[in-house]
């Protein structure tokens, strides 16, 4: 419980400081200044949740987790789509089925997360995002090989993507 509350603590402080940082001026800062604030906090409550026993594994697992988290936060879904494509009926059952997704992910329900993630890349399989949170999904249930895979499914849609990336490098993979 107590490892539990300093964890909670360190990521409160991580968001606090979040919020005085001046403004950024494009989506892609946004995003990347999420993916930051959000891979230091998820680092720290990983290695604090973890305990002295998996320290390591603890802090990248919740380094890749708070990344994509924070990167989803300040971009979205379909981020860098232009305003035609996201007019378009199949993008936005898309991230229907992506914010799907990751609420029923949050809910702790993996399965149903990962067949609407997978319905959100077969309506807009130009977007990375879906398969990034597949392969965020497999890496948290240690399947090494599938989130490879789908960090760089993501990466072969948009090779800029940064969660990807990130995910990859946090892995000890290259990009």
């Amino acid at each position: 419980m107590r490892t539990t509350k300093r964890a909670l603590a360190l990521t409160a402080l991580v968001a606090a400081n979040a919020l005085a940082l001046p403004a950024c001026k494009t989506d892609s800062e946004n995003q990347m200044l999420g993916a930051s604030i959000g891979a230091i906090a998820g680092a720290f409550a990983g290695r604090e949740i973890a305990g002295k026993k998996n320290r390591t594994g603890g802090t990248i697992i919740g380094a890749v987790i708070g990344g994509v988290a924070g990167y989803a936060i300040a971009g979205g879904f379909g981020s860098k789509a232009t305003p035609e494509e996201q007019a378009k009926p199949e993008f936005q059952q898309a991230n229907k089925e992506f914010d799907a997704g990751v609420a029923a992910k949050t809910a702790g329900d993996e399965q149903a997360a990962m067949a609407h993630y997978t319905e959100a890349s077969r309506l807009a399989p130009e977007q990375p995002e879906p398969y990034n949170n597949q392969g965020l999904i497999y890496l948290e249930n240690g399947d090494r090989v599938n989130a490879e895979a789908s960090f760089r499914k993501a990466l072969t849609v948009d090779p800029e993507f940064e969660p990807a990336k990130t995910n990859l490098q946090k892995m000890g993979l290259t990009a």
